[in-house]
């Protein structure tokens, strides 16, 4: 079975009379990093429904992300198929810099060299300028609000604790593991793994983000009485939300979730006082 078939062995409680229907949030982990970041470019990106994929391959060979997409998405240009396998080629590096992956992992991952993926690594970060630094200062708070404790690392070294704090209330949690070769080798034996300072915030938020709709929509539900218990949440993975209804109420309730799941911003501004461009 394909990972994609598994969808087919879930059907509707209500037989004929019902639909099971999954909304879920486009690209969740790059619009909590914008969010987080505030990067100008990615900003403009996403509100112009930008392929991430395209843009990375784009950034990769140094061609212009129009000419990419052109080749990429038209059948008809005489390099299609080139480019649709080099942008298929490319997409484990987008999710795995979203989870913080190392260089050696992405590049067994993609097929690219360590140096190639260092490069396009320098290439992003010179496109979208802000993402670095805010990652670097949640590094630092990690630092900064480093306390001990009474667990050891691997190597037996004292093992501490920071956190960073979003600006609208989660804290996350860091653990010191031990220090790469190259700093152990200058005195630093232990330090905060990068991967978890890049993954936590954006990951988590986006679990944040999801929940909080979640907890809308039950209300939603229960203030309707669950349109007479035709229309139930039943399962959510990570950013989507699945449902099982009869089809009868799906043209009624369906924008009504979409305002609800798409109302974060709005809800972040009331709630926290925090403004989601």
């Amino acid at each position: 079975m394909k990972k994609s078939d598994v969808r087919a062995c879930f059907c509707s409680r209500f037989g004929d009379e019902g639909i099971v229907c999954e909304p879920d949030y486009s690209q969740l982990e790059v619009v909590c990093q914008q969010v987080l970041t505030g990067d100008p470019q990615m900003r403009d990106d996403l509100l112009r429904h930008v392929d991430f994929h395209c843009l990375r391959l784009g950034l990769k060979l140094g061609e212009p992300y129009e000419e990419v997409w052109e080749k990429c998405h038209n059948v008809d240009h005489p390099e299609h198929k080139l480019y649709s396998g080099m942008r298929k080629d490319i997409k484990p590096f987008s999710f795995m810099l979203q989870y913080g992956a190392g260089d050696a992992a992405i590049a067994e991952a993609t097929g690219m060299t360590v140096d190639e993926v260092k490069e396009l690594k320098l290439r992003e970060a010179e496109y979208y300028k802000a993402v670095g630094p805010y990652f670097d200062n949640v590094e630092r708070s990690a630092i900064a609000t480093r306390t001990g404790t009474r667990d050891v690392t691997k190597m037996g070294m004292p093992q501490g604790v920071g956190y960073y704090q979003t600006p609208f209330g989660l804290r996350f949690t860091f653990t010191e593991v031990d220090a790469p070769k190259f700093k152990r080798e200058r005195g630093e034996m232990v330090c905060f793994y990068r991967p978890h300072i890049l993954n936590y915030p954006s990951q988590g938020s986006g679990g944040y983000f999801a929940r909080m709709a979640l907890g809308r929509l039950f209300r939603y539900l229960a203030l309707n009485d669950f349109f007479n218990f035709e229309v139930l949440i039943t399962n959510t993975v990570h950013d989507c939300v699945w449902w099982d209804m009869k089809k009868v109420h799906l043209d009624n309730v369906m924008p009504d979730i979409m305002a609800i799941m798409e109302g974060i911003p709005h809800y972040l501004e009331s709630v926290h006082d925090f403004k989601v461009e």
